[in-house]
């Protein structure tokens, strides 16, 4: 019984591995359109990665409002977290925040969340242009 049982868990483990993908290892340096809702137009982010750090410019249109901000982070696997410091704020809007993403396995895709210096949280994706 305990040979057909740990069978079965090794059988499990190699189907359940064998669905899995590594994580996307390639540079995610370049441009980036933001694709998050309808209210965004004309969203760009530049990424530069170098050695796990990133530098990042964003340039976007809220409802024709424009914002601009940079940050510095670092990249951990597909994990990203950058602070950001917004240079043209879009009134009542917060200046600093973070962006926490994930990079997609197929390297196309940046997906997570920002959360701003007033505590404000929401959805952020990017894909690669």
């Amino acid at each position: 019984m305990k040979m057909i049982f740990t069978s079965l868990l090794l059988s499990i483990s190699f189907i359940a591995a064998k669905g899995q993908t590594a994580p996307y290892s390639g540079s995610i340096s370049g441009l980036w359109t933001d694709s998050n809702s309808a209210s965004f137009q004309n969203c760009y982010l530049i990424v530069s990665e170098k050695d796990g750090e990133m530098f990042t410019c964003h340039y976007l249109e809220f409802n024709g409002k424009p914002m601009v901000e940079h940050g510095i982070g670092k990249r951990n696997g597909n994990q990203l977290t950058i602070d950001v410091t917004v240079t043209l704020p879009i009134p009542g809007w917060a200046t600093h925040g973070s962006h926490f993403l994930r990079i997609s396995d197929d390297g196309q895709t940046l997906y997570g969340e920002y959360q701003d210096g007033k505590g404000n949280r929401g959805p952020l994706v990017f894909k690669r242009k």
